[in-house]
C-alpha cells in the first residue's frame, strides 16, 4: 500500500505538458505565451518550453532559424510559415525527439536537418536551394505533407548512412535532381506521389529500402529514372513508374525484388539491370522503349509471370548473365527504324538461360533469338512472329522441349553460324518457310531427340532465309 501511495504522489507531482502559443502578429508587451497573450517569436517559446511541451503557432510569417533540442511538439496550420532569414543554412535543426505538425517550411539552403529523431505530420516544404529535409541520424517519420521546389539541382529528402527514414503519403513535386535519395540509410516509402524530379527515388551506397504503393512520374518525357538502385538492397511492390528514360535502373552490386509493379512509356528501358540480382514477379510493362521492356546485363535475374505489351525493340534483352523467364507473356515487340530486331526474347551469349511456360506472340522479329551461349526453352508457345519463330546464331546451343511454334513469317526454327538446336516433343505448324531450317554449310545443325540430325532441314545457300539483325547487340 505504501509503494502504491508513493507512486500516486509522484505521478500527481509530475508537471503536465504545457502549451505555449506564438503569434507573429501579437503586440502584447506583457506576453506570457498563453492563448490570450502569445509570444511573438518562436525562439521565446523555446526558451520557456520543457520536455513534453507543445508550441502552437498561429497564422503568420516566422523569420527565425530554430534549433529544437528538447522533446516537444511544434504545430500550427499551413499558414504558419517558418521562413529563412537571408543567408540561412539549415532553417530548422532537430536535435531531440520532436514532432512537427501542419506547418510550412520555406526557404533556406536546407529546410529541416534531423540529428535526433523526428516525426513530421502534414508539413509542407518549398523553396529550399539544396535539400528540403536531410535525415542525418536517428529515426525520421514523415506522414503526409508536400515538398515542392523551383530549383532544378535540389533534393527533396536526403537520408545519410546513420539515418532511418520512414515516408508515407508524401507528395513531391518539382524539378529536383532527386525526389528522395538514401545513401547507406534504411528507407521505407509508402503511398508517395513523386512527379518532376530527374530521379524520383534513389537507394544507393549500401541503402536497405522498400517502396510500396507509390506513383512515380516524369514530367519531361524520356528523361531520368523513376527508381535507381546502386550497390544496395531494395524491395518494390505495387508501384506505378512512368515516362522516364529508364523507369527502373539497377546498377552493379545491387539486389532488387520487384513484385506487382507497372512500368509504362519508358523511352529507353522499362527495367535495366546491370551486374546485379533481380527478381521480377507479376511485372507489367506497357509502351514502346528504344531498347527493351526488361534489359539484363550480367548478374542473375528471374522474371516470373510478367506481361510485356508493345515493349519496344525487345521484350526482354539479355547480355551474358544467368536468367530464368517463367510464365511470361511478351506481345508486340516492334522493329527499329531500319525494320530490324523486334524480338520477344533476345539473348547475347547468356551464361545460362531458361525460358519456361512463356507466350511470345506477334513480335516483329522472332519470338526467341539466341546469339551464342547456352539456353533451353520448355513449354514455350511462339505465335505469329514476322520472322522465324526461334533463331540461333554464333555457335549457340539451345534445347527445345515441348515447344509450339506457329504462323511464323519464316521457318519455325532456324539455326545459323555453327549453332545447334535440339528438338524434343515440339509442334512446328503453319510456319511460312517450313518447320525447321539449318545452315548446315555453316556448321549449324538441328537435332531430333538426343543426336539424330534432321538432314531434311539443311538448306542450300541459295535458299537460306536471312536474319538481318542476327549479329546486332541490344
Amino acid at each position: 500500500m505504501a509503494v502504491a501511495t508513493l507512486a500516486a504522489l509522484l505521478l500527481a507531482a509530475a508537471p503536465s505538458p504545457h502549451r505555449w502559443f506564438v503569434d507573429a502578429r501579437a503586440l502584447a508587451s506583457d506576453a506570457d505565451g498563453s492563448a490570450a497573450r502569445p509570444f511573438r517569436r518562436v525562439g521565446r517559446a523555446l526558451e520557456k518550453a520543457a520536455d513534453g511541451d507543445e508550441i502552437v503557432l498561429r497564422t503568420g510569417l516566422y523569420e527565425e532559424q530554430l534549433i529544437l533540442e528538447r522533446q516537444l511538439t511544434l504545430s500550427g496550420p499551413p499558414s504558419a510559415v517558418i521562413s529563412a532569414p537571408e543567408g540561412t543554412d539549415a532553417l530548422v535543426t532537430v536535435a531531440g525527439e520532436v514532432v512537427l505538425s501542419g506547418l510550412s517550411v520555406r526557404g533556406g539552403e536546407v529546410g529541416v536537418v534531423v540529428r535526433g529523431g523526428a516525426r513530421l505530420e502534414s508539413v509542407s516544404f518549398s523553396g529550399q536551394r539544396q535539400v528540403g529535409l536531410r535525415a542525418e541520424r536517428g529515426h525520421t517519420e514523415i506522414r503526409g505533407g508536400q515538398i515542392s521546389a523551383s530549383f532544378a539541382k535540389g533534393i527533396g529528402i536526403e537520408a545519410l548512412p546513420s539515418a532511418e527514414l520512414d515516408v508515407r503519403g508524401l507528395s513531391i513535386d518539382g524539378p529536383f535532381r532527386f525526389g528522395i535519395r538514401a545513401r547507406g540509410a534504411q528507407l521505407s516509402v509508402e503511398e508517395a506521389q513523386i512527379e518532376g524530379p530527374q530521379v524520383s527515388i534513389a537507394c544507393v551506397e549500401g541503402c536497405r529500402g522498400s517502396v510500396r504503393g507509390s506513383s512515380l512520374f516524369a514530367t519531361a518525357h524520356g528523361r531520368g529514372a523513376g527508381l535507381v538502385v546502386g550497390g544496395a538492397r531494395l524491395a518494390a511492390q505495387d508501384n506505378l513508374i512512368s515516362h522516364f528514360e529508364q523507369c527502373v535502373a539497377i546498377n552493379a552490386g545491387s539486389s532488387v525484388v520487384l513484385h506487382d509493379n507497372v512500368t509504362a512509356f519508358c523511352s529507353l528501358d522499362g527495367i535495366a539491370s546491370v551486374a546485379s540480382e533481380l527478381s521480377a514477379r507479376n511485372h507489367i510493362h506497357v509502351g514502346p522503349s528504344l531498347n527493351a521492356g526488361i534489359q539484363i546485363i550480367g548478374g542473375r535475374a528471374t522474371v516470373d509471370e510478367g506481361v510485356l505489351l508493345a515493349p519496344g525493340t525487345f521484350g526482354i534483352a539479355i547480355r551474358n548473365g544467368q536468367v530464368e523467364i517463367r510464365g511470361t507473356c511478351i506481345r508486340g515487340a516492334q522493329a527499329d527504324r531500319e525494320g530490324d530486331l523486334g524480338d520477344g526474347v533476345y539473348a547475347h551469349r547468356p551464361e545460362s538461360l531458361t525460358v519456361a511456360g512463356a507466350l511470345l506472340e506477334s513480335n516483329a522479329g522472332s519470338g526467341l533469338t539466341q546469339l551464342g551461349g547456352t539456353a533451353r526453352a520448355v513449354g514455350v508457345e511462339v505465335v505469329g512472329s514476322r520472322g522465324p519463330g526461334v533463331v540461333t546464331v554464333q555457335e549457340a546451343k539451345l534445347e527445345l522441349s515441348g515447344v509450339s511454334v506457329a504462323r511464323s513469317g519464316g521457318p519455325g526454327v532456324l539455326a545459323l553460324n555453327g549453332s545447334q538446336i535440339r528438338l524434343r516433343d515440339g509442334r512446328l505448324q503453319g510456319n511460312r518457310d517450313g518447320a525447321a531450317a539449318a545452315r548446315c554449310d555453316q556448321g549449324a545443325a538441328i537435332l531430333a531427340g538426343a543426336s539424330r540430325r534432321l538432314d531434311e532441314a539443311c538448306l542450300e545457300v541459295s535458299r537460306t532465309p536471312e536474319r538481318p539483325n542476327a549479329g546486332a547487340a541490344p
